[in-house]
């Protein structure tokens, strides 16, 4: 999916309530997260304040590539299935203490618990199911 300039900016630009709700939306819209793997192919992570380790995840390959440029060279963005995502990676992270780094742009992001981001998937699920 590419995203238009202008709808690109804006997003760049919103608040990151309003990017993670976006995130939410848009990862149960397209089945797919993206990620971003270091020179070895593993997730890259970063770490918080708190000395917690985070994993950044975006929506979109566009968003994910325009933070790609704050990375080491070697790095390169890829998706990964939302099932992928929920069952695989976030269980990991949940059994490494680690957290999840929402939407990043470069200047801000939403922090969240993996059990947080499970359950705002799941809601945002059982709410499509619903309207289909």
């Amino acid at each position: 999916m590419m995203v238009e300039q202008s709808i690109f900016q804006q997003l760049v630009n919103a608040s990151a309530h309003d990017r993670y709700t976006y995130f939410i939306e848009q990862v149960i819209k397209c089945k797919r997260v993206w990620i971003v793997l270091d020179e070895y192919n593993q997730v890259k992570m970063t770490g918080n304040d708190d000395n917690k380790r985070l994993v950044p995840v975006w929506p979109c390959k566009e968003y994910a590539q325009c933070c790609l440029q704050h990375a080491p060279s070697g790095c390169r963005v890829i998706a990964i299935s939302l099932d992928t995502f929920m069952n695989e990676l976030l269980l990991g992270m949940k059994k490494k203490g680690m957290l999840s780094s929402v939407f990043w742009n470069g200047l801000d992001t939403i922090i969240i618990g993996v059990d947080q981001l499970l359950f705002d998937l799941e809601w945002e699920i059982g709410k499509t199911e619903i309207i289909h």
